[in-house]
């Protein structure tokens, strides 16, 4: 497995511009129903926690993948963790093997 950190991944060569053409082909396709995105499911270890599993598939853009995604909104208080993390997984279309896998997590909302 190959491990790229943020930078060498901002560093393949994409502009800004092709980045919103992407992300707009993928909004038409969305926006005319050509996708395959079951209801997420999820889990809830706490109260106010849970996981949730998004699959999706865009057969123009030959994008198969699914989002794993946990919300502990007391993680800050409780351990000094971001209160969101996940795994975003993007798999062959054809042999369905992983081609990437993704982490990111985001910072419990701020009023800075």
């Amino acid at each position: 497995m190959l491990y790229l950190t943020q930078e060498e991944c901002k560093s393949v060569g994409l502009t800004i511009e092709e980045i919103i053409d992407i992300t707009r082909e993928a909004l038409i396709a969305y926006g005319k129903k050509e996708y395959e995105m079951p209801a997420k499911i999820g889990i809830h270890p706490l109260p106010e926690a849970f996981f949730h599993a998004m699959p999706s598939y865009v057969p123009s853009k030959h994008a198969a993948g699914i989002k794993w995604i946990e919300c502990f909104p007391k993680n800050q208080e409780r351990f000094n963790l971001q209160q969101t993390s996940g795994l975003l997984i993007l798999n062959d279309e054809y042999s369905g093997w992983p081609l990437a896998i993704m982490i990111f997590a985001k910072k419990p909302w701020t009023n800075s």
